[in-house]
């Protein structure tokens, strides 16, 4: 009831409640501008164009979905192609602020810090005014005493989070967003991982505010461990990645196919045009695939470092999760660009009898990556929740 009344929590819920649904509507737009985009790809019959389509669970965690939902022109003369993203052609998408705003952003910042705002002096507050040593006093349990003011605290969290989702869940049904039976599976899936996020925050609260002797004191410290664990923590992991894995950028990729391009076409005109040309071409693609095997293995390896480096911080691992959950997550992009290339291939081949078909990853294969990261973050709560536990079950009151 103190939650409730608060205008702290009031303030929290209600800016919640505005950025769930702008950024849900903002991001249907988003959808439905793709989607439109996507129709009119592939509706060319122009063999040489493909199309990937976007994720409609992307309102939920866009992920790699901005790189991923994306056209292709194939140059069957030199075997190049020409990448652009669906959507970028908006105007009012690319001055909208709530561009790249969804639901995994609003959980990972807005309700982790309603979690220690909600907890920070739910101990330390009691404490220091006598009344905990009160209710102790009149013989309730700690263990029943602490309980109750984190399963409160959760409830106050949970049940807004609930709420929206299903709300926008019956937007997207009425929308036709839900494009396969899985769907409903993902976000169900979705919204665990983020009840376990929010309470890990809370855990994380109710152990500072425990181990504090005042509320100042208490929030303090939140306000820093929040601050690590969602923003610091995570702008060091990329660059920490970077050290074990020199990962080349696209630009000089591009860079070195156009050279070799030049220097073939250069000695191929230098020699008289003598020589076998499909032979060179040949060539050609083999240096231009071997690059590619080069660089998706490197990618492999700086994803596979990255995803071990994030398991530090509770907002890396449900960024991973929740982007693989929703569909959006690296082994989707990854599955994305093998389907262009393997199709490239065949349209060069064989452009008669060309049609291409994009097949999305199965659940299974999917959301394994992302099972496994919620069982971590299962760990991390389990293991602070047991802190939290022996810490208040050792509390000195006779200071307070």
């Amino acid at each position: 009831m103190l939650n409730l009344v608060s205008l702290r929590f009031q303030l929290i819920i209600g800016l919640f409640v505005v950025m769930f649904f702008g950024s849900l509507i903002v991001n249907i737009d988003c959808y439905n501008t793709k989607l439109k985009e996507y129709s009119e790809v592939v509706a060319v019959t122009d063999p040489y164009t493909m199309a990937i389509p976007p994720n409609p669970l992307g309102i939920f965690a866009e992920g790699t979905d901005k790189n991923s939902a994306m056209s292709v022109v194939v140059d069957a003369m030199v075997s190049n192609f020409t990448v652009k993203p669906l959507g970028e052609s908006n105007i009012s998408l690319r001055l909208s602020v709530f561009e790249t705003l969804d639901a995994s952003f609003i959980v990972k910042v807005l309700l982790s810090l309603a979690a220690i705002l909600i907890t920070f002096a739910t101990v330390s507050e009691e404490r220091f005014a006598g009344t905990l040593k009160i209710a102790i006093a009149s013989g309730a349990s700690r263990k029943h005493l602490m309980l109750g003011k984190l399963i409160a605290s959760f409830i106050c969290l949970a049940v807004p989070l609930i709420i929206c989702t299903i709300i926008s869940c019956l937007i997207l049904a009425i929308n036709n967003m839900f494009s396969e039976p899985m769907d409903s599976v993902r976000v169900c899936l979705f919204v665990l991982l983020s009840l376990i996020y929010i309470l890990f925050f809370l855990l994380l609260g109710l152990f500072i505010s425990i181990a504090s002797k005042h509320s100042s004191e208490s929030l303090i410290t939140g306000l820093l461990c929040w601050l690590l664990f969602v923003f610091i923590v995570p702008a060091v992991i990329p660059q920490l990645s970077d050290m074990f894995v020199n990962l080349p950028s696209a630009r000089t990729m591009e860079q070195s196919r156009a050279e070799r391009w030049s220097q073939t076409m250069f000695e191929w005109t230098d020699s008289g045009y003598h020589g076998n040309w499909a032979s060179q071409m040949e060539q050609i693609q083999a240096k231009h695939n071997a690059d590619w095997e080069n660089h998706r293995n490197l990618f492999t390896s700086y994803a596979k470092i990255n995803r071990w480096l994030s398991l530090a911080s509770p907002s890396c691992i449900y960024d991973s999760a929740g982007m693989e959950l929703m569909g959006n997550g690296v082994q989707n992009s990854i599955h994305a660009k093998k389907i262009i290339l393997q199709n490239k291939d065949n349209l060069v081949k064989n452009s008669k009898d060309f049609k291409f078909v994009f097949t999305k990853m199965a659940f299974s294969s999917d959301s394994m990556v992302a099972l496994l990261s919620m069982i971590f973050l299962c760990l991390e709560t389990t293991v602070l929740l047991l802190l939290a536990y022996r810490q208040f079950m050792r509390l000195d009151l006779r200071e307070g």
